[in-house]
């Protein structure tokens, strides 16, 4: 079967434009801005306080060292969860922070990091005693023990 050549088809009304430039990047683009000073002092800190690499330890008392600051993570982990179910905010709330002081010592392996873990450690052990011993003197209904019975 042969068409006629002599017969055209639709002729396009308008020819595509070649093509000239790319097109125009847009207007709006990200720059990123340099961080305020408390940002990056934050930055800083965050960095010091949790290295990427942990510090190896390679003597004897350091080995000792950081398995006693990984078990005392684990410890103040299930602290915090029986503050939570149990206590209340505050003492778990102890807990979390002192836990991460502990994980940022055990990172390091620093001396001022453990001297501060342990400076915070001793001040919520006696603010913990001193609201113990405050409170044991009121009953199961909130009233000094001596009330309940009347």
């Amino acid at each position: 079967m042969e068409f006629d050549k002599s017969k055209t088809a639709v002729t396009p009304v308008a020819t595509a434009a070649a093509p000239s430039a790319p097109p125009p990047k847009p207007r709006h683009t990200y720059h990123s801005k340099p961080d305020n000073c408390c940002v990056a002092l934050g930055k800083r800190l965050f960095k010091r306080w949790f290295p990427f690499h942990a510090t190896l330890p390679f003597t004897e008392e350091a080995k000792k060292l950081k398995l006693t600051l990984n078990i005392s993570i684990g410890f103040h982990s299930a602290f915090f969860i029986v503050s939570l179910v149990l206590i209340g905010f505050e003492p778990m709330s102890y807990n979390i922070f002192l836990g991460l002081m502990c994980y940022s010592a055990s990172l390091t392996l620093s001396i001022c990091t453990i001297y501060i873990y342990l400076f915070f450690l001793l001040s919520a052990l006696s603010g913990g005693l001193t609201w113990g011993i405050k409170y044991s003197d009121y009953g199961s209904g909130g009233n000094p023990k001596g009330l309940n019975d009347i």
